[in-house]
């Protein structure tokens, strides 16, 4: 599915919401992307080696990475990203808020509370 709805952006990856999607400028949707998000973490969880789970999980906060940057400088997520990175569609969206809310929840659960690295191994304290 990601490879036939899936675009990269900003170091993650996006997806659409169906195939030649051009719904508000045809960019991807921030709901979607946390749905991916969330079905990746539930992989992670009930996946059964420590490598599986990290990459479900590393491509899962890719994820909500994207749709975070793809929100206002307050943190309100849209439903849609913009096709050009910056912009977007539908601020605050409900869905998008809390679908967010479930992964971090479901990240939650499976680190046990463990923050969140980024690539260079530093957490949000960090910087």
């Amino acid at each position: 599915m990601a490879r036939r709805i899936g675009v990269k952006r900003g170091g993650g990856e996006a997806l659409h919401r169906f195939e030649g999607d051009q719904y508000a400028g045809a960019g991807p949707s921030a709901v979607s992307t946390l749905w991916l998000a969330r079905v990746l973490l539930e992989l992670a969880i009930t996946s059964q080696g420590d490598g599986e789970a990290k990459a479900y999980r590393e491509r899962a906060v890719a994820c909500m990475r994207t749709a975070l940057a793809a929100g206002t400088t307050t943190g309100l997520l849209p439903e849609m990203m913009g096709a050009v990175p910056g912009s977007h569609w539908a601020v605050p969206h409900a869905w998008a808020m809390a679908s967010f809310a479930m992964a971090a929840m479901l990240l939650d659960r499976l680190g046990e509370g463990r923050r969140v690295e980024n690539k260079d191994g530093r957490g949000p304290e960090d910087e």
